[in-house]
């Protein structure tokens, strides 16, 4: 009988954890879509309103010698 209810509460458990892990990542993918949506919406914006988008997009690379590595002279 015991064996049945810890079971009982496992499987609640992990049902109940599944649900809250589908809703978290729900609620991510809203809230990732929301901010690239405002993102893209600001740079139309701020295209529209100087006639060109003038940020910068450059991508910084890493160092391929880490900090550490580097000596001064």
């Amino acid at each position: 009988m015991e064996i049945r209810v810890g079971l009982a509460k496992g499987l609640q458990f992990y049902a109940d954890l599944t649900e809250l892990t589908v809703t978290l990542g729900s609620a991510t993918r809203s809230f990732v879509s929301e901010r690239t949506r405002r993102e893209i919406g600001g740079r139309e914006e701020v295209v529209s309103s100087s006639g060109h988008f003038t940020a910068s997009t450059t991508r910084c690379e890493t160092p391929s010698t880490p900090a550490t590595a580097i000596r001064t002279l």
